[in-house]
């Protein structure tokens, strides 16, 4: 490898560009896709300045690494804040926040029952209120929900 190092052209370049395409593609993470376009641009640069030594090359390789990564951090970190309703896929329990229910048995103890969209569950206040009550789901713990009396 130290016999080479002196004699990089821009033709290198591409090869390790096209081998990390080729490993991104097993991998598929997103992180030697931004190696390989590091390697892509220090290939422009070396076939625009073929006289460069390959000290200049590797920091320059090493710069663009640097931003390609940077850039591809910041737009995971962009990609990974998701609406609010996203984050609550697949926890039904956790859907129903804000939901307007009528309760089929008293609260009484702190303790009663609704029934939403065919399901009976367990619900849980500080309020006393008859069967037929509104109520509002305000909190989910486990498969108990926590609501509070509407002001009719």
């Amino acid at each position: 490898m130290i016999a080479l190092t002196p004699h990089l052209t821009h033709w290198h370049w591409l090869c390790l560009s096209g081998l990390l395409l080729i490993a991104e593609l097993l991998s598929g993470s997103g992180f030697l896709l931004c190696l390989a376009v590091a390697a892509l641009c220090t290939g422009a640069y070396a076939a625009e300045y073929p006289t460069s030594n390959w000290h200049v090359q590797c920091v320059v390789y090493s710069i663009t690494a640097l931003i390609t990564l940077s850039l591809w951090w910041l737009w995971q970190r962009r990609r990974a804040k998701l609406p609010s309703d996203a984050m609550r896929l697949n926890q039904r329990a956790q859907q129903c926040i804000g939901e307007v229910l009528t309760l089929t048995t008293p609260l009484q103890h702190g303790r009663g029952q609704v029934v939403m969209h065919d399901t009976l569950w367990t619900v849980t206040s500080t309020a006393t209120l008859p069967a037929g009550a509104s109520v509002r789901v305000v909190a989910v713990t486990g498969n108990l929900l926590h609501v509070v009396a509407l002001d009719d």
